[in-house]
């Protein structure tokens, strides 16, 4: 059974919410240069919304920089551009010098032809690997203060990134292949890596894509027998407990809606199959020509990875400065015991420099300038 034998017949509005709910930015424009598509995660990446201004202001009007973060783009440079003038576009690192954040994101794109093979504008993404660069920055850190512990890790994580960079690349030959056609909606529903759900209004799953599967990792006789006739998101108990029911319940009266990174674990649910992941979600309406509400679509994306690591960072930080604590404390008593000794001798060897000391004085100074000089051999 192929679960996306079917979709939506409302394509320009599911088309319309999954680019405005996509955590990479989705930037195009026609033939002549001018920006016809401007979705969410670009407006954040800019501060700003799209403009009906030429190439050449571009650079200057959206703050577009080269890898390096300071030498301004030319016209020729900027992948959008590029991608118009039928170039291809791969894997260009682009900095973004917003009012609020500067960002390096990772642009792929190309040029969009109609039935006839005539140019008539181009598509770019972009993903933010600013956090990406953060991470491995501190990883080097941790990796200089915490020997062999750290070094494995980091053999690890390289690893995991080598994995994750291959993800992100496929991902993003997927999302440029986006337009506004249905056809196209239909290739970015089937192979896209975001895990999607379609339910309908009173809760049931509809629609489900290969990624969705994988995520979970449920069988397709499972998701045939159990998620399309027995499952129901409105009555999830898991949903409830973690405080998320809110926000589906929002989404499903006509408001969209982010769902932080929650532990989802289908076991706890007494499911025969699944595994627990972490993950985000978006999750937002699709209405009716009479503007009611039709459908209802959800985004997962597996953070499961980066709260992992996250935790490790935190606890190799943890470990770092604890004992940075223990060897402050340890020197701080070695100092008190041998100037409490020390201070004894000198203050005494000064009064036995008085001549008007008797004999008793004089031994009785003697003794505790002797013990004071054992305290310090022992």
């Amino acid at each position: 059974m192929n679960p996306l034998a079917d979709l939506p017949q409302n394509t320009s509005a599911f088309l319309t919410a999954v680019l405005e709910n996509l955590s990479e930015g989705v930037v195009a424009c026609d033939a002549n240069g001018i920006l016809t598509t401007f979705n969410r995660a670009t407006r954040e990446f800019h501060a700003l919304p799209e403009a009906a201004i030429p190439p050449e202001q571009w650079a200057l009007h959206y703050s577009l920089y080269k890898a390096d973060g300071v030498t301004p783009m030319k016209t020729e440079d900027i992948p959008l551009f590029l991608a118009l003038s039928g170039k291809p576009v791969r894997d260009i690192e682009m900095v973004i010098a917003a009012k609020d954040k500067r960002r390096t994101v990772l642009c792929n794109g190309q040029a969009i032809y109609d039935d006839h093979d005539k140019k008539i504008g181009a598509v770019v993404t972009m993903h933010d690997i600013s956090d990406v660069k953060k991470a491995s920055e501190e990883l080097l850190l941790f990796n200089r203060t915490l020997e062999e512990r750290v070094a494995t890790r980091t053999e690890e994580l390289q690893k995991a990134n080598e994995k994750l960079s291959h993800e992100i690349t496929e991902r993003k030959k997927i999302q440029s292949a986006l337009i506004d056609s249905e056809i196209r909606f239909r290739t970015l529903f089937e192979q896209s890596p975001l895990s999607v759900q379609l339910m309908s209004v009173d809760g049931k799953t509809i629609q489900i894509n290969s990624a969705w599967q994988k995520l979970w990792g449920l069988s397709d006789e499972f998701i045939r027998e159990y998620i399309f006739k027995e499952y129901n998101m409105l009555e999830d108990p898991q949903l409830i407990t973690k405080n998320i029911m809110p926000i589906i319940k929002e989404a499903f009266n006509g408001k969209a809606g982010k769902i932080p990174a929650i532990f989802y674990d289908p076991e706890s649910m007494g499911m025969r199959e699944g595994r627990g992941r972490w993950v985000e979600a978006y999750i937002t309406p699709i209405f009716d020509e009479y503007n009611r509400v039709r459908e209802v679509v959800l985004i997962h994306q597996d953070v499961t990875e980066k709260i992992e690591f996250e935790k490790e960072i935190h606890a190799a930080k943890d470990a770092a400065e604890e004992a940075n604590r223990l060897k402050s404390s340890f020197l701080a008593n070695m100092s008190h015991e041998i100037r409490t000794p020390l201070g004894a001798i000198l203050g005494f060897s000064e009064l036995l420099k008085d001549p008007k000391l008797n004999h008793d004085e004089r031994h009785e100074f003697l003794e505790i300038i002797g013990r004071s000089g054992k305290a310090l051999t022992r």
